[in-house]
């Protein structure tokens, strides 16, 4: 007997809703085969102009995908400001038991932050709001403007009753061109202009005590620091990634940091460190230390005189300083950072001092015009990727007290010889110090 082929017979079917913006459901599809491609047969969704924004439908939440299980899809809608708005303001309250909210506002429009008293039409009814004590750059959601995005924000003006900005508070704006605020401010928080790449005019106000680490990191387009005498308190990184910065000025009247003898450094005194660097940076005499990232990657720094009084480079301190070509390093330096110098591109000539014991992990990791190095006899270990594509580098001399190579150290030195006062490899060299096979001639002496 002929059975005839039930098509579907057996197929699991699931439900795809349609909702709206807000949660109102537009369609309901049941029965949908496994393995169909979920289709909306009902009106366009509409979300209805207001006094600021007019909202055209741009699509669904999330990609429409072969059905596998019950599935919701929500509408998603494009903001318009519209062309009668041209500046609005935003309301702050107190910070007490929630976090920042995303600020909201629109492109190429300025944005006023004013001060919120807890009045029900700019708080919340949940918490009590006071006059008096530490406020915190908090602004509401204001659904009214529905024109969402950190990224849209052109400028900032923190208002008189504004004490803290809080933690993150501009992350990623990356519009925002220009922020003021008043002598009221005493706390910049930590990540507070994060990223801020388009922030130009910008200055400290007189009041502040504590900023944050990371507080200008990223932003690329500042191109002065000034630190009052009030500041008493600075985070790691404060200035990391500023790549356009070419002063730096701290009052003099300040306890606790300075920019002595002109120097365009930021320094704190008590430690004699270095904390920030520009492109016009000289380090005085009598500083000790250069701290991590402190230079990094500023694009206009072509040379660097370290004086003799500086005994460490920290990590990263001129990474990625594209166009630094000179670095004249006194043999008072006992300890090089991890990458160091990496990515210093045009750098030519390296002095590597005699009292360096390791030339550490990616220290002069691809820099490419890199030509003769001299390894002193003070350096007994050579990291991982130490010289990696150093393609220029013609020669190196390794003395026999160096007893540590890692692997990669010489990886892409494509025109390099290798000298070695060892008479051969000694047992604590990994297998692929010398991974590209460059030539290497044992028992080489000093000259």
């Amino acid at each position: 007997m002929c059975v005839p082929m039930l098509v579907g017979c057996g197929q699991t079917k699931y439900t795809v809703t349609w909702k709206n913006y807000d949660g109102t459901v537009l369609e309901v599809d049941e029965n949908v085969v496994e393995g169909a491609m979920p289709e909306y047969n009902s009106a366009t969704p509409l979300k209805n102009s207001d006094k600021y924004c007019n909202y055209t439908f741009s699509g669904w939440d999330k990609k429409l995908e072969k059905v596998h299980s019950d599935q919701t899809y929500i509408a998603t809608f494009e903001t318009e400001l519209d062309s009668s708005v041209t500046a609005f303001g935003i309301s702050l309250k107190r910070n007490l038991d929630f976090s920042f909210r995303a600020i909201t506002a629109v492109e190429g429009k300025s944005l006023t932050i004013n001060w919120g008293d807890g009045t029900p039409e700019n708080s919340e009814s949940s918490h009590s709001y006071q006059n008096e004590g530490n406020y915190t750059i908090l602004v509401l959601n204001v659904d009214k403007f529905n024109c969402e995005g950190n990224g849209s924000i052109v400028s900032a003006n923190i208002g008189s009753t504004v004490k803290e900005i809080d933690n993150n508070a501009f992350f990623q704006c990356e519009k925002l061109e220009s922020a003021k605020m008043q002598d009221s401010v005493t706390s910049i928080g930590k990540g507070a202009f994060y990223q801020c790449s388009a922030l130009s005019d910008f200055e400290i106000s007189n009041s502040v005590q504590t900023i944050g680490s990371s507080a200008f990191t990223g932003c690329d387009s500042l191109k002065k620091a000034y630190i009052p005498a009030s500041v008493e308190s600075i985070g790691t990184y404060v200035y990391k990634g500023c790549t356009s910065l070419e002063e730096i000025v701290v009052d003099p009247e300040n306890k606790k940091f300075d920019s002595r003898d002109n120097c365009n450094s930021l320094i704190d005194t008590e430690k004699s460190t270095l904390l920030a660097g520009s492109s016009n940076s000289t380090i005085p005499n009598g500083n000790k230390k250069i701290a991590e990232y402190s230079f990094a990657e500023l694009k206009d720094l072509k040379s660097i005189v370290i004086p003799d009084s500086v005994t460490s480079i920290g990590d990263y301190a001129f990474l990625r300083c594209r166009h630094l070509k000179s670095a004249t390093l006194p043999d008072s330096i006992t300890h090089f950072g991890l990458s160091s110098f990496a990515e210093c591109a045009t750098l030519e000539t390296i002095h590597i001092p005699s009292s360096v014991k390791e030339i550490p992990y990616d220290c002069f990791f691809r820099c490419f015009k890199l030509d003769g190095v001299t390894i002193p006899s003070s350096v007994t270990k050579i990291g991982v990727n130490a010289f990696f594509e150093c393609s220029t580098l013609k020669s190196i001399f390794i003395p026999k007290t160096v007893t540590s190579i890692a692997e990669y150290a010489f990886f892409g030195c494509s025109s390099l010889t290798i000298y070695c006062e060892a008479e051969e490899k000694p047992a604590g060299w990994n297998d692929d110090w010398n991974h590209d096979n460059r030539p290497v001639h044992w028992g080489c002496q000093p000259e």
